[in-house]
């Protein structure tokens, strides 16, 4: 099985002025899984897990099959609504980040959308999470050193 050089797939859901999730999980290669909940999640807090090889390179095939590497950076493009929940899923090869931030303005703007492969490696990285025993992370942040830090997430909200 080819992950194509994938080494980290991560999917964060951003807020809105209501109760929408905020959150972000990421995978590693290795294994490593971790959980950030932020508000409206059922875990608050950092959280720490595995994810099963097998599921990994799954991801990571569906990121390829995606083209995701070759996708724009924004879907759709910034309308100026600030009240919508986005999703920002990113992906690691060769040591480079690679994310797309997604709005669902479907429901204000018939036929605006986003390619359907991205819609299913987010779908696809949720319901791996959900399958994932998690526990609260030690005080010290998990897989400190791997390249992807708070700034690269907010370098994307800001996209």
């Amino acid at each position: 099985m080819e992950n194509a050089g994938i080494t980290l797939i991560s999917l964060q859901r951003t807020p809105c002025f209501g109760t929408c999730p905020v959150d972000r999980v990421t995978f590693w290669s290795d294994g490593c899984a971790v959980y950030e909940g932020k508000q409206h999640v059922e875990r608050l807090g950092l959280y720490e897990g595995r994810i099963a090889t097998w599921d990994f390179h799954r991801l990571a095939e569906l990121i390829q099959f995606a083209n995701f590497f070759s996708l724009n950076h924004r879907y759709p493009d910034p309308l100026g609504v600030e009240d919508l929940p986005s999703r920002i899923t990113s992906a690691m090869t060769n040591g480079v980040v690679k994310s797309v931030k997604t709005t669902d303005v479907s429901f204000i703007f018939e036929g605006v959308s986003y390619p359907v492969g991205l819609w299913a490696v987010e779908v696809a990285t949720l319901d791996t999470s959900e399958a994932i025993t998690w526990k609260p992370a030690s005080p010290a942040k998990p897989k400190a050193g791997t390249g992807f830090t708070d700034a690269m997430w907010d370098e994307q909200l800001d996209r």
